[in-house]
């Protein structure tokens, strides 16, 4: 396929393969797992820096579709409070034990309350594999173009 038939400009911005959201993917799988696993090296800070470029992919991201575009809302959301969370463990306004975030047992209001259990947290971490592999299957690239056309 020739190039001008790709890309109507002599620049094309649309890369040659798509692997990067395939490697972003297997990150967070591998981060995913280790945190959620090994409890005890799960910190705030880690969180933070799984989740973060995540939720810079998604806020830069501008589907067009109204269904993607109210998943990726709704992703935004989830992780933004799960971001807010573990800033406020950093404050040590709520504090993580291994298996939930809880209000910690010195608070005067709601003392020894459990926020955010690790199941569900679990389910946060690994829903995060979404958003990537649909960008894997859905961005347009060069080599799926070349295949498209012949």
């Amino acid at each position: 396929m020739s190039k001008s038939k790709m890309c109507p400009y002599n620049y094309c911005p649309v890369p040659e393969k798509n692997t990067v959201f395939l490697w972003e993917s297997v990150y967070m799988l591998a981060a995913a797992i280790a945190l959620i696993n090994f409890p005890n090296t799960m910190t705030n800070f880690s969180v933070i820096l799984l989740l973060f470029p995540a939720i810079l992919e998604l806020f830069f991201t501008k589907p067009r579709q109204p269904v993607i575009s109210t998943v990726i809302w709704l992703f935004r959301i989830v992780d933004g409070l799960v971001i807010f969370l573990c800033v406020l463990g950093l404050a040590s306004i709520i504090e993580y034990k291994g298996n939930a975030f809880y209000i910690p047992s010195t608070a005067i209001f709601l003392p020894g309350i459990c926020i955010l259990p690790k199941k569900v947290f679990a389910g946060i971490l690994i829903a995060n594999l979404i958003p990537p592999l649909a960008y894997f299957f859905g961005n347009p690239c060069k080599k799926n173009l070349a295949k498209s056309a012949e």
